[in-house]
């Protein structure tokens, strides 16, 4: 039962069913707490699947279970974005290596996917070396993992990498497709390369269909592009696959028409049909108006975002400072200045003071 309630996104159920077990005196086997320990894997839960670790340790199961380990290290993974919690995977797979355990390709996708979010490059490179010796590189997991891996470390110029693995793969699903086409978005100047790809799986050379996480990082490759065109033939791609309504796809078409009245446009209808704009597309609406002088659009934006419990960030809070300097509002500056650290905890930085000097 712990396990079927982890199995369907019930990790509260599976959570309260597993402490039942341990109140009755009844002695869980390794399969129970590998299951409760994936039911902590949403932000939500993380503290408990910490506290969920300490007694995996005190029961003998964190040294003698590589299930449980590699349970621990999907949790670690998924923890919210706590960088912190993936390095602890990182730990927990290097203590398996110590320990002599077997490791098969979940051990490996996890850690690979724990250097993706850290953008270990150099580890991710070793970690390639040891599954190619293994014979795990062309399990389909394991390469969409070293795919993500390269792809978000492009920075680094590791995109060409994260291609050779892509067209070496037996069975690329959309997973791998989409994450190749977000390297060359996120690596700079093979935004043509993005399109490109996604042309080739609309033209249906492949049996795979693009999902709205592809065509998400493909408007945003036709915004690197000013492309607005070719965006908008994207987007009409994305309606007839039934995708146009998701959040990531709404909140980047918004950007790539950031700097034209459109951007408003669209933003009243996306919030029509039940889209809920991102703090990044308020972040592109703020930019936009600031860089044609649409202060009053700006200031709009800005109490919008606040009214709709959007936690404005760093980039957000200068768009709005920048739009009041454009013209002189010194008065309307005040307040996204005050209320950064006030109301949302955000310590000012240096650009702030030279926008309010401004």
């Amino acid at each position: 039962m712990v396990s079927c309630f982890a199995n369907n996104d019930m990790g509260t159920e599976a959570i309260v069913m597993f402490l039942d077990i341990l109140e009755n005196g009844l002695c869980p086997n390794e399969y129970c707490i590998s299951a409760v320990i994936r039911a902590c894997s949403n932000a939500e839960n993380i503290p408990i699947g910490e506290m969920g670790f300490w007694f995996v340790i005190k029961s003998g199961y964190f040294e003698s279970d590589v299930c449980v380990r590699c349970a621990l290290i999907d949790m670690f993974l998924k923890g919210g974005g706590d960088v912190d919690l993936a390095y602890k995977a990182v730990d927990l797979f290097f203590n398996m290596v110590l320990s002599e355990y077997v490791l098969d390709r979940f051990t490996f996708d996890g850690v690979i996917s724990a250097c993706a979010e850290l953008e270990l490059l150099n580890l991710g490179q070793q970690l390639h070396s040891w599954v190619i010796r293994t014979g795990l590189a062309l399990d389909v997991c394991v390469g969409c993992c070293l795919v993500d891996m390269y792809a978000k470390c492009a920075a680094d110029g590791s995109v060409d990498d994260a291609r050779k693995v892509f067209d070496v793969m037996v069975d690329c699903n959309v997973m791998s497709w989409t994450d190749i086409i977000t390297g060359y978005v996120q690596s700079g100047g093979l935004d043509k390369e993005a399109v490109e790809l996604l042309r080739e799986m609309i033209k249906g050379h492949v049996s795979v269909s693009p999902n709205h996480f592809t065509f998400s990082s493909v408007l945003m490759a036709c915004v690197n592009l000013s492309d607005p065109c070719m965006g908008q033939q994207v987007y009409t791609h994305a309606e007839k696959l039934g995708l146009a309504s998701l959040n990531c796809v709404g909140n980047s078409l918004i950007s790539m028409y950031a700097s034209s009245e459109k951007a408003f446009e669209l933003f009243h209808e996306i919030k029509d049909i039940g889209i809920g704009a991102s703090v990044f597309t308020f972040a592109s609406l703020l930019s936009g108006a600031a860089s044609i002088g649409a202060v009053s659009k700006a200031m709009e934006m800005f109490h919008k975002m606040l009214e709709d419990g959007v936690r404005p960030n760093v980039i957000n809070n200068i768009a709005a400072l920048s739009a009041c300097s454009c013209v002189g509002l010194i008065f309307e500056s005040w307040k996204p200045f005050t209320s950064m650290y006030t109301e949302h905890g955000i310590v000012p930085r240096m650009e702030y003071y030279a926008c309010m000097v401004d």
